[in-house]
């Protein structure tokens, strides 16, 4: 073999051994090169962390009430979160796979993975060192947008303009620090208050503190207000070292506020503003302080710029009242605008006089009527000396045309409550219906709802802060009571908590109590009160009743002891309230009914928070018993009571009307539902399946026959899978899927509030048949693609106001159909990813005022154009969430862990153990993402149920 031949057969087994060597070379320098990029990548995402914690400190110490987190930081936080989720599972593979090198070195076909890693590595040491690269903000918040939709509802007003402009010349003026506005009640000075809430809102200069009459407890109203608006939650005020003034303080000294407080009364001094941390003095910046009251002294103990509102000039006043009857009226008869003038002359100028008569008299068409009443009020006028008096005598002209006594009592019963409160619709009604003033013989909700209606349209009552309250306006209510203390001729008849608690000898003669505050701590021993009705003992913190107490209330028909949360007990001598008809211990400590109760024959009405347990034979004693409902808060514990049993006696009882109850197994809603009877009287419905009980699945709930229902929550309830609407009317149900058109009926005419958590329906298309639904929350539905077909889109949400949508991992689409949704005021959706379109055109939504999301899903919505995008836009509202999750702790360890597990998630600010076994954590942050918190829990705890997520206050 010649040389060549030789050198040609050994160079194949050269090259081999060649690329050998240079293959191992290569190896070992990557290995070297992982080892290094592993260093580096540690290097760099302590870094990461530590710009983050920085990025969000400053976005803490910037970020006020005015102020908004610029999208592209949030974007980069999300980004740095996302990146940094996975970080560990790389750091962990990468030295896995060095720990295993010397093997590798000799066996080059199993070096994928090897690879891999290395490639992983190098792909997140790129992200990181790029996160870092962009993460160099020169401003991480900007201001705020002008949202016209916060602006505060004025009525319509006459006269007002020149008061509003001298008063703005104040607020400009930097050697002005405290604005007064007095005036006699009735006068205009909170309609003028709120117009220069508007004002200043315009500029978008301030941020704007309204705080409603801050009299009873002032540094403790202004607190609340303030906390509020800086969004701190709750239980981290309550729970913070330093005191509230304090941090009042650090909070206000570098912004440019306005603090407007209605209704300040004798208790508030200059000296309350520093008590609650008002930074005034050397804070010159523009801030203010701009208050009402009835008293030029308590501006001169304010050391305020005082501003006088006086009444109308005549011709204003003239103005303000025709307004108020309207034109048709006025032309009705030629005579009628003289008598018109008579009447505004007889108003002095007065704004709440002149609207409220003039309202009053707008239903007057007879030249007759109108002769009448106005002769009435000059008549009326010359008898009274007194100005307080004189004013009450001349409102009580729109009192007198009220059209029965039954709207007279249902109006003098708002005395009772606390002046100036939102008073939710359904207790006045329910109170109204327990003392007798409307009977069960006709509809008693129906005619409720028309009788405030009728207050309303006479100005004898406000709208109040959402559709479900109404208010009542201070010297209207100051009205009320001297009216029902018989012009006061009576005093004692009605007492309410300044006069009530001033002396117990004043019980005496009392016929009626209303103690509604916080602050009551302790009641008269044993107070003697023969005559006594009505007590309403209401949100006070009591915690014990003295044993006898009510011994000396013979007469006692009507007893409110809600909201109560101290009270655990009922006092011994219950039992002697034989006229008792109505007994109210909702949102009390109360779980167990003493047997005493047993022997109120008599009683028509029983709410209850929720029971633990109920004796048998406890409902089929209260022979009388018309209404009863079981409230309770969101989540309940393994009853100790059989609910079939207990269903039984509420299906015996004679007189059982109403119903409201709570049940946790499927067998006991079988059996309600299998009621004729018991469907009839439901109004409202929770049912709560609990996990740890062994119940049959429930995977289709029939719905039939209840016509009265007005709320319903299914929770918990992965079984279910359909509802059906079955009417008796019908042959054949209605199914939802595979619905008829034909079929449709409305048939849940009172149904408003619907919530449907961990339920495996998969639409709400049978709400077609519940026209009037107000409130529709959806939460953990994971089989739920649409909420209705299109077919039936155009008119199932006409009054739907609120609509929240939680973790529906499936959800594609509210309706594929463009929806006007009239009413709609707030829409939340969180967790819901593949929802892209939301069902809204230029004319959808006009009432909407908010949409909360996150900014990610935002962005990822289609829209059918710019000018629709940019409509809602507006209404976006990236607020903080809060989240609450059950869990199994049983021990300071295991809170520990969840504590820990919960608070190293993305975006979370605060983190607690809440509920009374110590079994839910609370998680309050920006950007949260719930469905990873509760997977997260599961994994370290075994076990997380998702109970409630929202926006905090």
């Amino acid at each position: 073999m010649s040389g060549l031949e030789a050198a040609a057969a050994i160079s194949p087994f050269w090259e081999a051994i060649k690329s050998g060597i240079c293959f191992c070379c290569a190896r070992a320098e990557y290995f070297d090169d992982l080892e290094s990029s592993l260093e580096s990548l540690k290097r760099e995402i302590i870094r990461l962390k530590e710009m983050k914690e920085h990025v969000e400190g400053r976005v803490r110490q910037e970020k006020k009430p005015q102020m908004q987190q610029l999208y592209n930081v949030t974007d980069w936080l999300r980004r740095v979160d996302a990146s940094l989720e996975n970080a560990d599972d790389i750091f962990s593979h990468g030295e896995e796979e060095i720990g295993r090198k010397a093997i590798r070195f000799f066996f080059p076909k199993h070096c994928c993975s090897y690879n891999r890693a290395g490639k992983k590595v190098n792909g997140k040491l790129k992200e990181v060192t790029d996160l870092i690269r962009d993460g160099g903000f020169g401003a991480v918040v900007e201001k705020r947008g002008v949202d016209l939709v916060n602006e505060m509802p004025v009525p319509e007003t006459v006269g007002l303009e020149l008061k509003v402009e001298e008063i703005w010349r104040l607020v400009e003026d930097r050697s002005v620090g405290i604005i007064g506005l007095y005036g006699m009640g009735g006068v205009g000075k909170t309609t003028l208050l709120k117009k220069m809430y508007n004002k200043i809102w315009r500029t978008s200069e301030y941020v704007l503190i309204w705080v409603d009459r801050s009299d009873e407890d002032p540094v403790k109203a202004v607190h609340e207000a303030i906390r509020k608006k800086f969004e701190i939650s709750e239980e981290l005020w309550r729970n913070k070292n330093e005191s509230d003034s304090v941090a009042i303080w650090k909070n206000l000294r570098s912004e440019k506020f306005v603090l407007l407080l209605d209704d300040v009364g004798h208790r508030w001094h200059y000296h309350r503003l520093e008590e609650a941390g008002i930074p005034l003095n050397g804070n010159d910046n523009g801030s203010k302080v701009i208050f009402t009251t009835r008293s030029k002294e308590v501006c001169d103990r304010m050391r305020a710029k005082s501003v006088e509102v006086k009444c109308l000039p005549l011709e204003t006043a003239q103005e303000l009242f025709q307004l108020c009857v309207g034109r048709p009226i006025l032309d009705s008869h030629s005579e009628i605008p003289k008598l018109a003038l008579d009447a505004a002359i007889a108003c002095n100028g007065l704004p709440l006089l002149l609207v409220t008569i003039g309202r009053a008299m707008a239903s007057k068409t007879r030249f007759r009527d109108w002769k009448m009443q106005v002769e009435k009020l000059k008549e009326q006028l010359t008898k009274v000396a007194d100005v307080e008096a004189q004013v009450f005598s001349v409102l009580k002209v729109s009192y007198d045309t009220l059209s029965s006594d039954t709207h007279k009592k249902c109006f003098l019963y708002f005395c009772l409550f606390p002046e100036g409160r939102n008073v939710k619709k359904q207790e006045i009604i329910e109170l109204w219906i327990a003392e007798g003033i409307l009977d069960y013989v006709i509809d008693p909700w129906e005619e409720g709802e028309e009788i405030i209606s009728s207050l309303k349209l006479a100005s004898l009552l406000e709208n109040g802060k959402s559709e479900e309250f109404v208010k009542m306006h201070a010297v209207i209510h100051a009205m009320a009571l001297w009216l029902a203390c018989e012009e006061g001729k009576a005093e004692d008849k009605v007492l309410t908590q300044e006069k009530a608690l001033e002396s117990s000898s004043k019980w005496v003669n009392a016929e009626r109590i209303s103690l509604w505050d916080s602050t009551i701590k302790s009641l008269p021993h044993i107070p003697c009160c023969t005559h006594l009705t009505t007590l309403l003992l209401r949100a006070t913190s009591l915690t014990d009743l003295p044993s006898g107490f009510f011994q000396s209330m013979p007469a006692l028909t009507v007893l409110d002891l809600s909201n109560n949360n101290g009270l655990t007990d009922l006092p011994a001598g219950i039992a002697g309230l034989g006229s008792l008809l109505y007994l109210n211990l909702s949102g009390t400590g109360i779980k167990n009914l003493p047997s005493e109760l047993q022997d109120l024959k008599n009683l028509r009405t029983l709410i209850t928070g929720y029971l633990v347990k109920i004796e048998r034979g406890f409902i089929s004693s209260l022979c009388g018993l018309i209404v009863f409902r079981m409230l309770a808060e969101a989540s309940i514990y393994s009853p100790q009571y059989d609910e079939e049993r207990f269903l039984e006696e509420l299906e015996c009882s004679e007189h059982i009307k109403e119903l409201g109850i709570i049940l946790s197994s499927t067998n006991a809603v079988l059996k309600l539902l299998n009621s004729n009877k018991l469907r009839r009287c439901i109004r409202q419905l929770k049912f709560v399946k609990l996990t740890d009980q062994v119940s049959v699945p429930l995977p289709k709930l029939c719905l039939k026959s209840m016509e009265h229902l007005e709320r319903l929550e299914l929770w918990n309830s992965p079984s279910l899978m359909e509802v059906e609407v079955n009417n008796e009317s019908h042959q054949e149900p209605q199914v939802f899927p595979g619905y008829r058109k034909s079929l449709v009926q409305e048939c849940f005419q009172n149904l408003s509030f619907i919530s449907i958590y961990n339920c495996q329906i998969t639409n709400v298309a049978w709400l077609i048949h519940a026209p009037n639904v107000r409130t529709l929350t959806l939460c953990e539905c994971y089989e739920m693609v649409e909420l209705v077909d299109e077919n039936w889109g155009k008119s199932i949400f006409d009054n739907l106001t609120d609509l929240s949508l939680t973790n529906l991992p499936k959800l594609e689409y509210i309706c594929r159909q463009t929806l006007q949704f009239p009413c709609l005021i707030s829409l939340s959706v969180y967790t819901c990813p593949k929802l892209k379109n939301l069902p809204f055109n230029s004319r959808s939504a006009k009432n909407l005022k908010e949409i909360r999301g996150r900014r990610d899903w935002w962005d990822g919505l289609q829209w059918t154009s710019d000018t629709v995008k940019d409509i809602f836009f507006l209404k976006l509202q990236q607020s903080k969430q809060k989240v609450v999750i059950k869990v199994q702790m049983t021990c300071e360890k295991c809170r520990s862990k969840a504590l820990k597990v919960a608070a190293a998630c993305s975006g979370v600010e605060y983190v607690a153990i809440r509920g009374p076994e110590k079994n839910q954590i609370e998680v309050i942050g920006k950007e949260l993402d719930a469905v990873k918190l509760a997977v997260s829990l599961r994994k370290k705890l075994g076990h997380a149920e998702l109970i409630s997520i929202g926006p905090t206050n």
